[in-house]
């Protein structure tokens, strides 16, 4: 059994809180552990505000002598009001192909986006997995594994620079 509660703060208003804990729940039996965490997002990137939640609890039970079920859940939620990290990159048209890359502007500050996008995202997993032991070297397992993935967007404000160059490039 343990409990551990840390809380971290640096530069640009970063901050991050984590909670775990695990604990047997009944004598040899059945073991709960949960894990959390919350974050604030890029905060360094300009007009981001935001944050990330995990929760995670897992329930291990012992259902015979030879045999274990543990059940896993996780949801995780992202929010970014707006989207970080939207660069204005360079697009040169060239005869065939196109290049792009490399960004228009040189800061990994600015943010391209509007004040007024989002972004969304909530997975969720749930795994069920039983286990029964044979003997030394031989192992049954059978898991049960669901996931639902969810986001969603709103981007407006991001845009490339294209540059034309001249036929004889």
């Amino acid at each position: 059994p343990f409990g551990s509660v840390t809380a971290q703060i640096g530069s640009y208003d970063y901050a991050r809180v984590q909670l775990d804990v695990n604990q047997p729940v009944a004598s040899q039996r059945a073991f709960l552990r949960f894990n959390t965490a919350w974050e604030n997002l890029e905060t360094y990137v300009d007009k981001v505000k935001g944050d990330l939640l995990v929760m995670n609890p897992n329930l291990t039970g012992k259902v015979t002598d030879n045999s274990t079920l543990n059940l896993d859940y996780q949801w995780y939620r992202r929010n970014e009001t707006p989207q970080a990290l939207m660069r204005q990159s360079i697009l040169i048209p060239l005869n065939g192909f196109s290049y792009f890359g490399h960004y228009a502007i040189n800061d990994r500050r600015y943010n391209a986006t509007s004040v007024f996008d989002y972004k969304n995202t909530d997975l969720e997993t749930l795994t069920a997995d039983y286990v029964v032991r044979h003997g030394k070297d031989w192992n049954t397992r059978v898991v049960y594994d669901w996931d639902k993935s969810m986001q969603k967007m709103k981007q407006t404000g991001r845009g490339d620079v294209t540059i034309l160059l001249p036929a004889s490039f």
